[in-house]
């Protein structure tokens, strides 16, 4: 984020704009910042304008979806299992299989995770 301003009060940037999480107490919330630098005919920075926004509503289910996409991935590795997913429209499958330490499929007939192409029956 302070390179992001640093550019922005530079002039390398038009705009500023970042997302943070900030503190207070036992509390934190998420805020979006913006702004925008009026300048002068040399490109002096005169007016610095921003706005900050309480975006911790928002933030709140993509971290708590992130969480339990770690937990998923610890369970399928520790269970040595793996699944697959078609999007039927696209015909495109996705699978994702055990890995054992050695880089290999831990089961002979499963392969490396990859993604595939399938006709429509």
């Amino acid at each position: 984020m302070r390179k992001a301003l640093a550019d922005h009060l530079a002039g390398r940037k038009e705009r500023f704009g970042a997302e943070a999480r900030i503190g207070r107490d036992s509390s934190i919330r998420w805020v979006q910042l913006a702004g925008i630098v009026a300048r002068d005919a040399s490109g002096k920075p005169l007016l610095w304008t921003g706005t900050v926004r309480d975006i911790t509503e928002r933030k709140s289910p993509e971290a708590a979806l992130g969480e339990s996409e770690q937990r998923y991935e610890l369970a399928m590795a520790a269970s040595e299992s793996g699944n697959w997913d078609r999007d039927v429209p696209t015909t495109r499958q996705r699978e994702r299989v055990p890995v054992a330490a050695n880089g290999r499929a831990s089961h002979p007939r499963l392969s490396s995770p990859r993604e595939t192409n399938l006709e429509s029956p």
